[in-house]
């Protein structure tokens, strides 16, 4: 049985009290943004204030159906972390694109959920015990360390941009979540939709803008010459507003996304479009100049040809690989074996497992079991200490999880990780669905190896922008299970 579709579903609004309590808010709605249009272009910033002003216009279209205000935020959000998107208008904090499409959204699903008789829960019961609780909880140990920061040291190095809990609490829990509200949001838009492939389109179209945006820039920022990168390794980050090691991730995690789902893909055009899109996310990747960004790249493609199961094919793949190696530029060459021929792990880890790693670890051990409390490298001994060091994260996603939730809170983090992963595989295998979501979901699985491959040079077990596309598919599996679920409970009530 497939469920492409379904009948039983209902649109949004569909009943007329619901309608009636839309109508209402979209008309408060327009009203309110031409009032703001109005007061703003006298008083403010006319360019400002007409993008406000239209933003809370299509905020109010998108009471009428959440799902709206899905795809949009699936079109931003891969841009929300550089520095190309506006973090706050007006002089507010928070006050951006980003926030008010995820607060109207949230607001619409809200109200829809009001209508239903059986609403189905929003957060899993996996991705609350096993992921939110660990980390709320670490949050609110870290808030009793935030006076042991020394501001002045990192505000200077440009580390951190709070002062005080609230800050805290906005920058290192509230904001990492939102991907997570996202995702959850998603997964409701997946449940409720009669073609749930479709949210793969803006996938799409988001990847390619964050890949394109970075390959222009490179080449804008480095005279044409984007191989200057390998050597000025801040280029990227002042350009982009992320390392290179972070979109190295993100552009893995979609690569394998990607790679996984083309054999499924059906119609020339769309998987000419597939195509071109792991082309792109190849190159971006390589204009990176990351080497964990390499290694995650082979790590996929080598799975990938593993996963195909025949031994002809594993062959071509491993000679068109090896042959490919003399036939990239120079500068990927000289960067990926930096180190290599020395032997020289300190070096091949970009210093640090001398200047970070067996420092952290060290504070790390004085509380093994529960950790420090969220982002406790900004109160570690060696940040108070040692004016050279001018590190915001453990760079190891293990490190900064042993650091600030213990050998506890790693093992947790590790099992949702884990358990995501299985039931990426287990949809994956899932006949009832659509053979390009079950490559989908295949790649995913993938995707999880590759944050725990790339996880021990950068990025966390938390929340980041280069988990993007992950926890986009893990709201795409949150969904679908639903629908599975739903789909099996109508065939029993029909059996009875």
């Amino acid at each position: 049985m497939a469920y492409s579709g379904d009948s039983s579903l209902r649109r949004p609004g569909a009943a007329g009290s619901g309608n009636t309590v839309s109508a209402a808010l979209v008309v408060v709605g327009a009203a309110l943004a031409a009032a703001l249009m109005g007061a703003g272009i006298v008083l403010l910033n006319p360019a400002l204030t007409m993008m406000l002003a239209a933003l809370l216009a299509l905020c109010s279209y998108i009471i009428f159906d959440f799902r709206v205000g899905v795809v949009l935020t699936s079109l931003i959000i891969p841009l929300y972390e550089t520095s190309f998107f506006p973090h706050q208008m007006f002089g507010i904090t928070g006050a951006n694109p980003f926030n008010l499409l995820i607060l109207a959204t949230t607001a619409s699903y809200l109200l829809r959920r009001m209508k239903r008789e059986a609403p189905y829960r929003l957060i899993p019961k996996r991705m609350l015990w096993l992921y939110l609780v660990p980390i709320g909880l670490a949050s609110l140990h870290g808030a009793m360390h935030v006076h042991e920061i020394p501001f002045a040291a990192l505000a200077a190095k440009d580390i951190l941009f709070f002062t005080d809990i609230p800050g805290y609490l906005r920058d290192n829990l509230i904001r990492p979540l939102m991907l997570v509200l996202y995702a959850l949001l998603l997964a409701a838009a997946i449940r409720d939709s009669k073609r749930p492939a479709l949210f793969l389109i803006p996938y799409l179209l988001s990847i390619w803008m964050l890949a394109g945006l970075m390959v222009v820039t490179a080449i804008l920022r480095t005279g044409g010459n984007p191989a200057a990168i390998a050597t000025d390794r801040q280029l990227l980050t002042e350009s982009m507003g992320m390392h290179a090691n972070e979109l190295g991730l993100f552009f893995n995690i979609s690569y394998a996304v990607l790679l996984f789902s083309l054999g499924k893909v059906r119609g020339k055009l769309a998987r000419l479009a597939y195509i071109a899109s792991i082309g792109m996310v190849v190159a971006a990747t390589l204009m990176t100049f990351s080497r964990g960004a390499f290694v995650g790249t082979a790590v996929v493609t080598v799975l990938f040809l593993l996963s195909r199961r025949k031994f002809y094919v594993i062959v071509i793949g491993v000679v068109l690989l090896g042959a490919s190696v003399p036939l990239l530029p120079e500068a990927i060459r000289e960067r990926a074996l930096v180190g290599i021929e020395d032997r020289n792990v300190n070096v091949i880890a970009a210093g640090r497992t001398d200047k970070i790693w067996l420092p952290l670890l060290d504070f790390a051990l004085e509380d093994p079991v529960l950790g420090h409390g969220l982002a406790a490298t900004l109160w570690s001994e060696p940040m108070k200490k040692d004016p050279t060091f001018d590190v915001g994260h453990a760079h190891n996603a293990y490190l900064n999880t042993f650091l600030d939730m213990g050998a506890v809170g790693l093992v947790i983090l590790l099992g949702f990780f884990i358990l995501q992963l299985r039931e990426f595989r287990q949809l994956g295998r899932d006949a009832s669905i659509a053979p390009l979501l079950q490559g989908v979901f295949q790649g995913a699985a993938v995707a999880v190896i590759v944050l725990f491959v790339q996880g021990m040079t950068d990025d966390r077990l938390t929340p980041t922008a280069s988990q993007i596309s992950l926890w986009f598919v893990i709201g795409m599996s949150i969904g679908m299970s639903e629908r599975l679920l739903r789909a099996r409970r109508s065939d029993a009530k029909r059996e009875q």
